[in-house]
């Protein structure tokens, strides 16, 4: 049911709840009110309510309004006046006001523990600390830039398949996708791992022979053509399906991930065989989740 949501008295329930808000319309002071309520009305420790959004910076503002609501909300409870209407209803409606005192002033003194992270920084942080349950393997570093993984791969595959092509192949091939190409696709794939590769690659041996075959007759030019546009899509194909295990493979290998493979990994470890592991100790170490924000061009996230 939608129904305007109230800072200080719409109900907090369980399962999901979506609250929808465009820029400026006080985001970060809602999260910070259920924040504030979960402590006051719920008594959940604050290092148990997990708040994540995109940027750094995001988080560092919301890091930092946190902080100052749950003090207004204590200097409230303490007698004194709320700078936020929605602290004043807050408190005025905890009928311990001394209790509420001692959970907030816990709250403040705990508050370095607060988990309040970008997303990417919530995925680093669980597959770090939960390293055997995820399936990641220890001590693995981080790569900021990981196009040259990308070319590495796609090079790799262009080397192994055109630099010793028939000439024929070759002249037709030429233009008509490149390595850098490759490095396109695959860069597409990493951003979104749900992409399925369509359509299944034909085999490539089969389209040279018909190729040649066709070439050898002096076949018209239209025939020609569209076996070498299909023998173009079967490489992209393959390629595709070799290349996105090629790549984790690697980077495995030499023990580096990027942002994408925190993302990728921590949901591969929430469905693979110790997922039931993973998602006890997820819900073991927080007892709320507050979204901020995330890219929704990236499914992923």
């Amino acid at each position: 049911m939608n129904r305007e949501f109230d800072a200080a008295f719409t109900p907090l329930e369980k399962g999901f709840t979506v609250i929808e808000a465009s820029a400026g319309t006080g985001k970060t002071t809602t999260i910070s009110a259920n924040v504030l309520r979960f402590i006051a009305e719920h008594d959940i420790p604050i290092e148990k309510i997990l708040v994540a959004t995109y940027t750094e910076l995001a988080t560092a503002e919301l890091r930092g309004r946190i902080r100052q609501v749950i003090v207004d909300a204590l200097r409230c409870a303490r007698n004194g006046t709320a700078h936020w209407d929605f602290v004043g209803a807050v408190v005025r409606k905890t009928a311990d006001r001394t209790k509420l005192a001692q959970r907030l002033a816990l709250a403040l003194h705990n508050f370095d523990q607060a988990p309040v992270f970008t997303i990417h920084g919530f995925c680093a942080r669980v597959l770090a600390d939960r390293a055997f349950e995820s399936g990641v393997l220890f001590e693995t570093e981080l790569t900021t830039e990981q196009s040259r993984f990308l070319y590495e791969v796609a090079d790799d595959f262009w080397r192994a398949h055109f630099y010793t092509a028939d000439p024929i192949m070759a002249a037709l091939v030429r233009g008509r996708i490149k390595p850098e190409q490759l490095a396109g696709l695959l860069e597409q794939l990493t951003n979104d791992p749900m992409l399925r590769v369509l359509p299944p690659p034909e085999d490539l041996a089969i389209l040279e022979g018909k190729i040649a075959d066709v070439w050898s007759k002096r076949g018209d030019c239209e025939e020609l053509t569209e076996l070498a546009d299909r023998f173009v899509v079967a490489v992209q194909s393959q390629f595709c399906l070799w290349a996105r295990q090629e790549l984790p493979r690697r980077k495995m290998e030499r023990r580096v991930q990027s942002f994408d493979d925190m993302l990728s990994r921590l949901d591969q470890g929430l469905r693979g065989q110790r997922r039931q592991q993973l998602r006890r100790s997820l819900r073991e170490r927080f007892a709320v989740a507050l979204i901020d924000e995330f890219q929704d061009t990236d499914p992923g996230q």
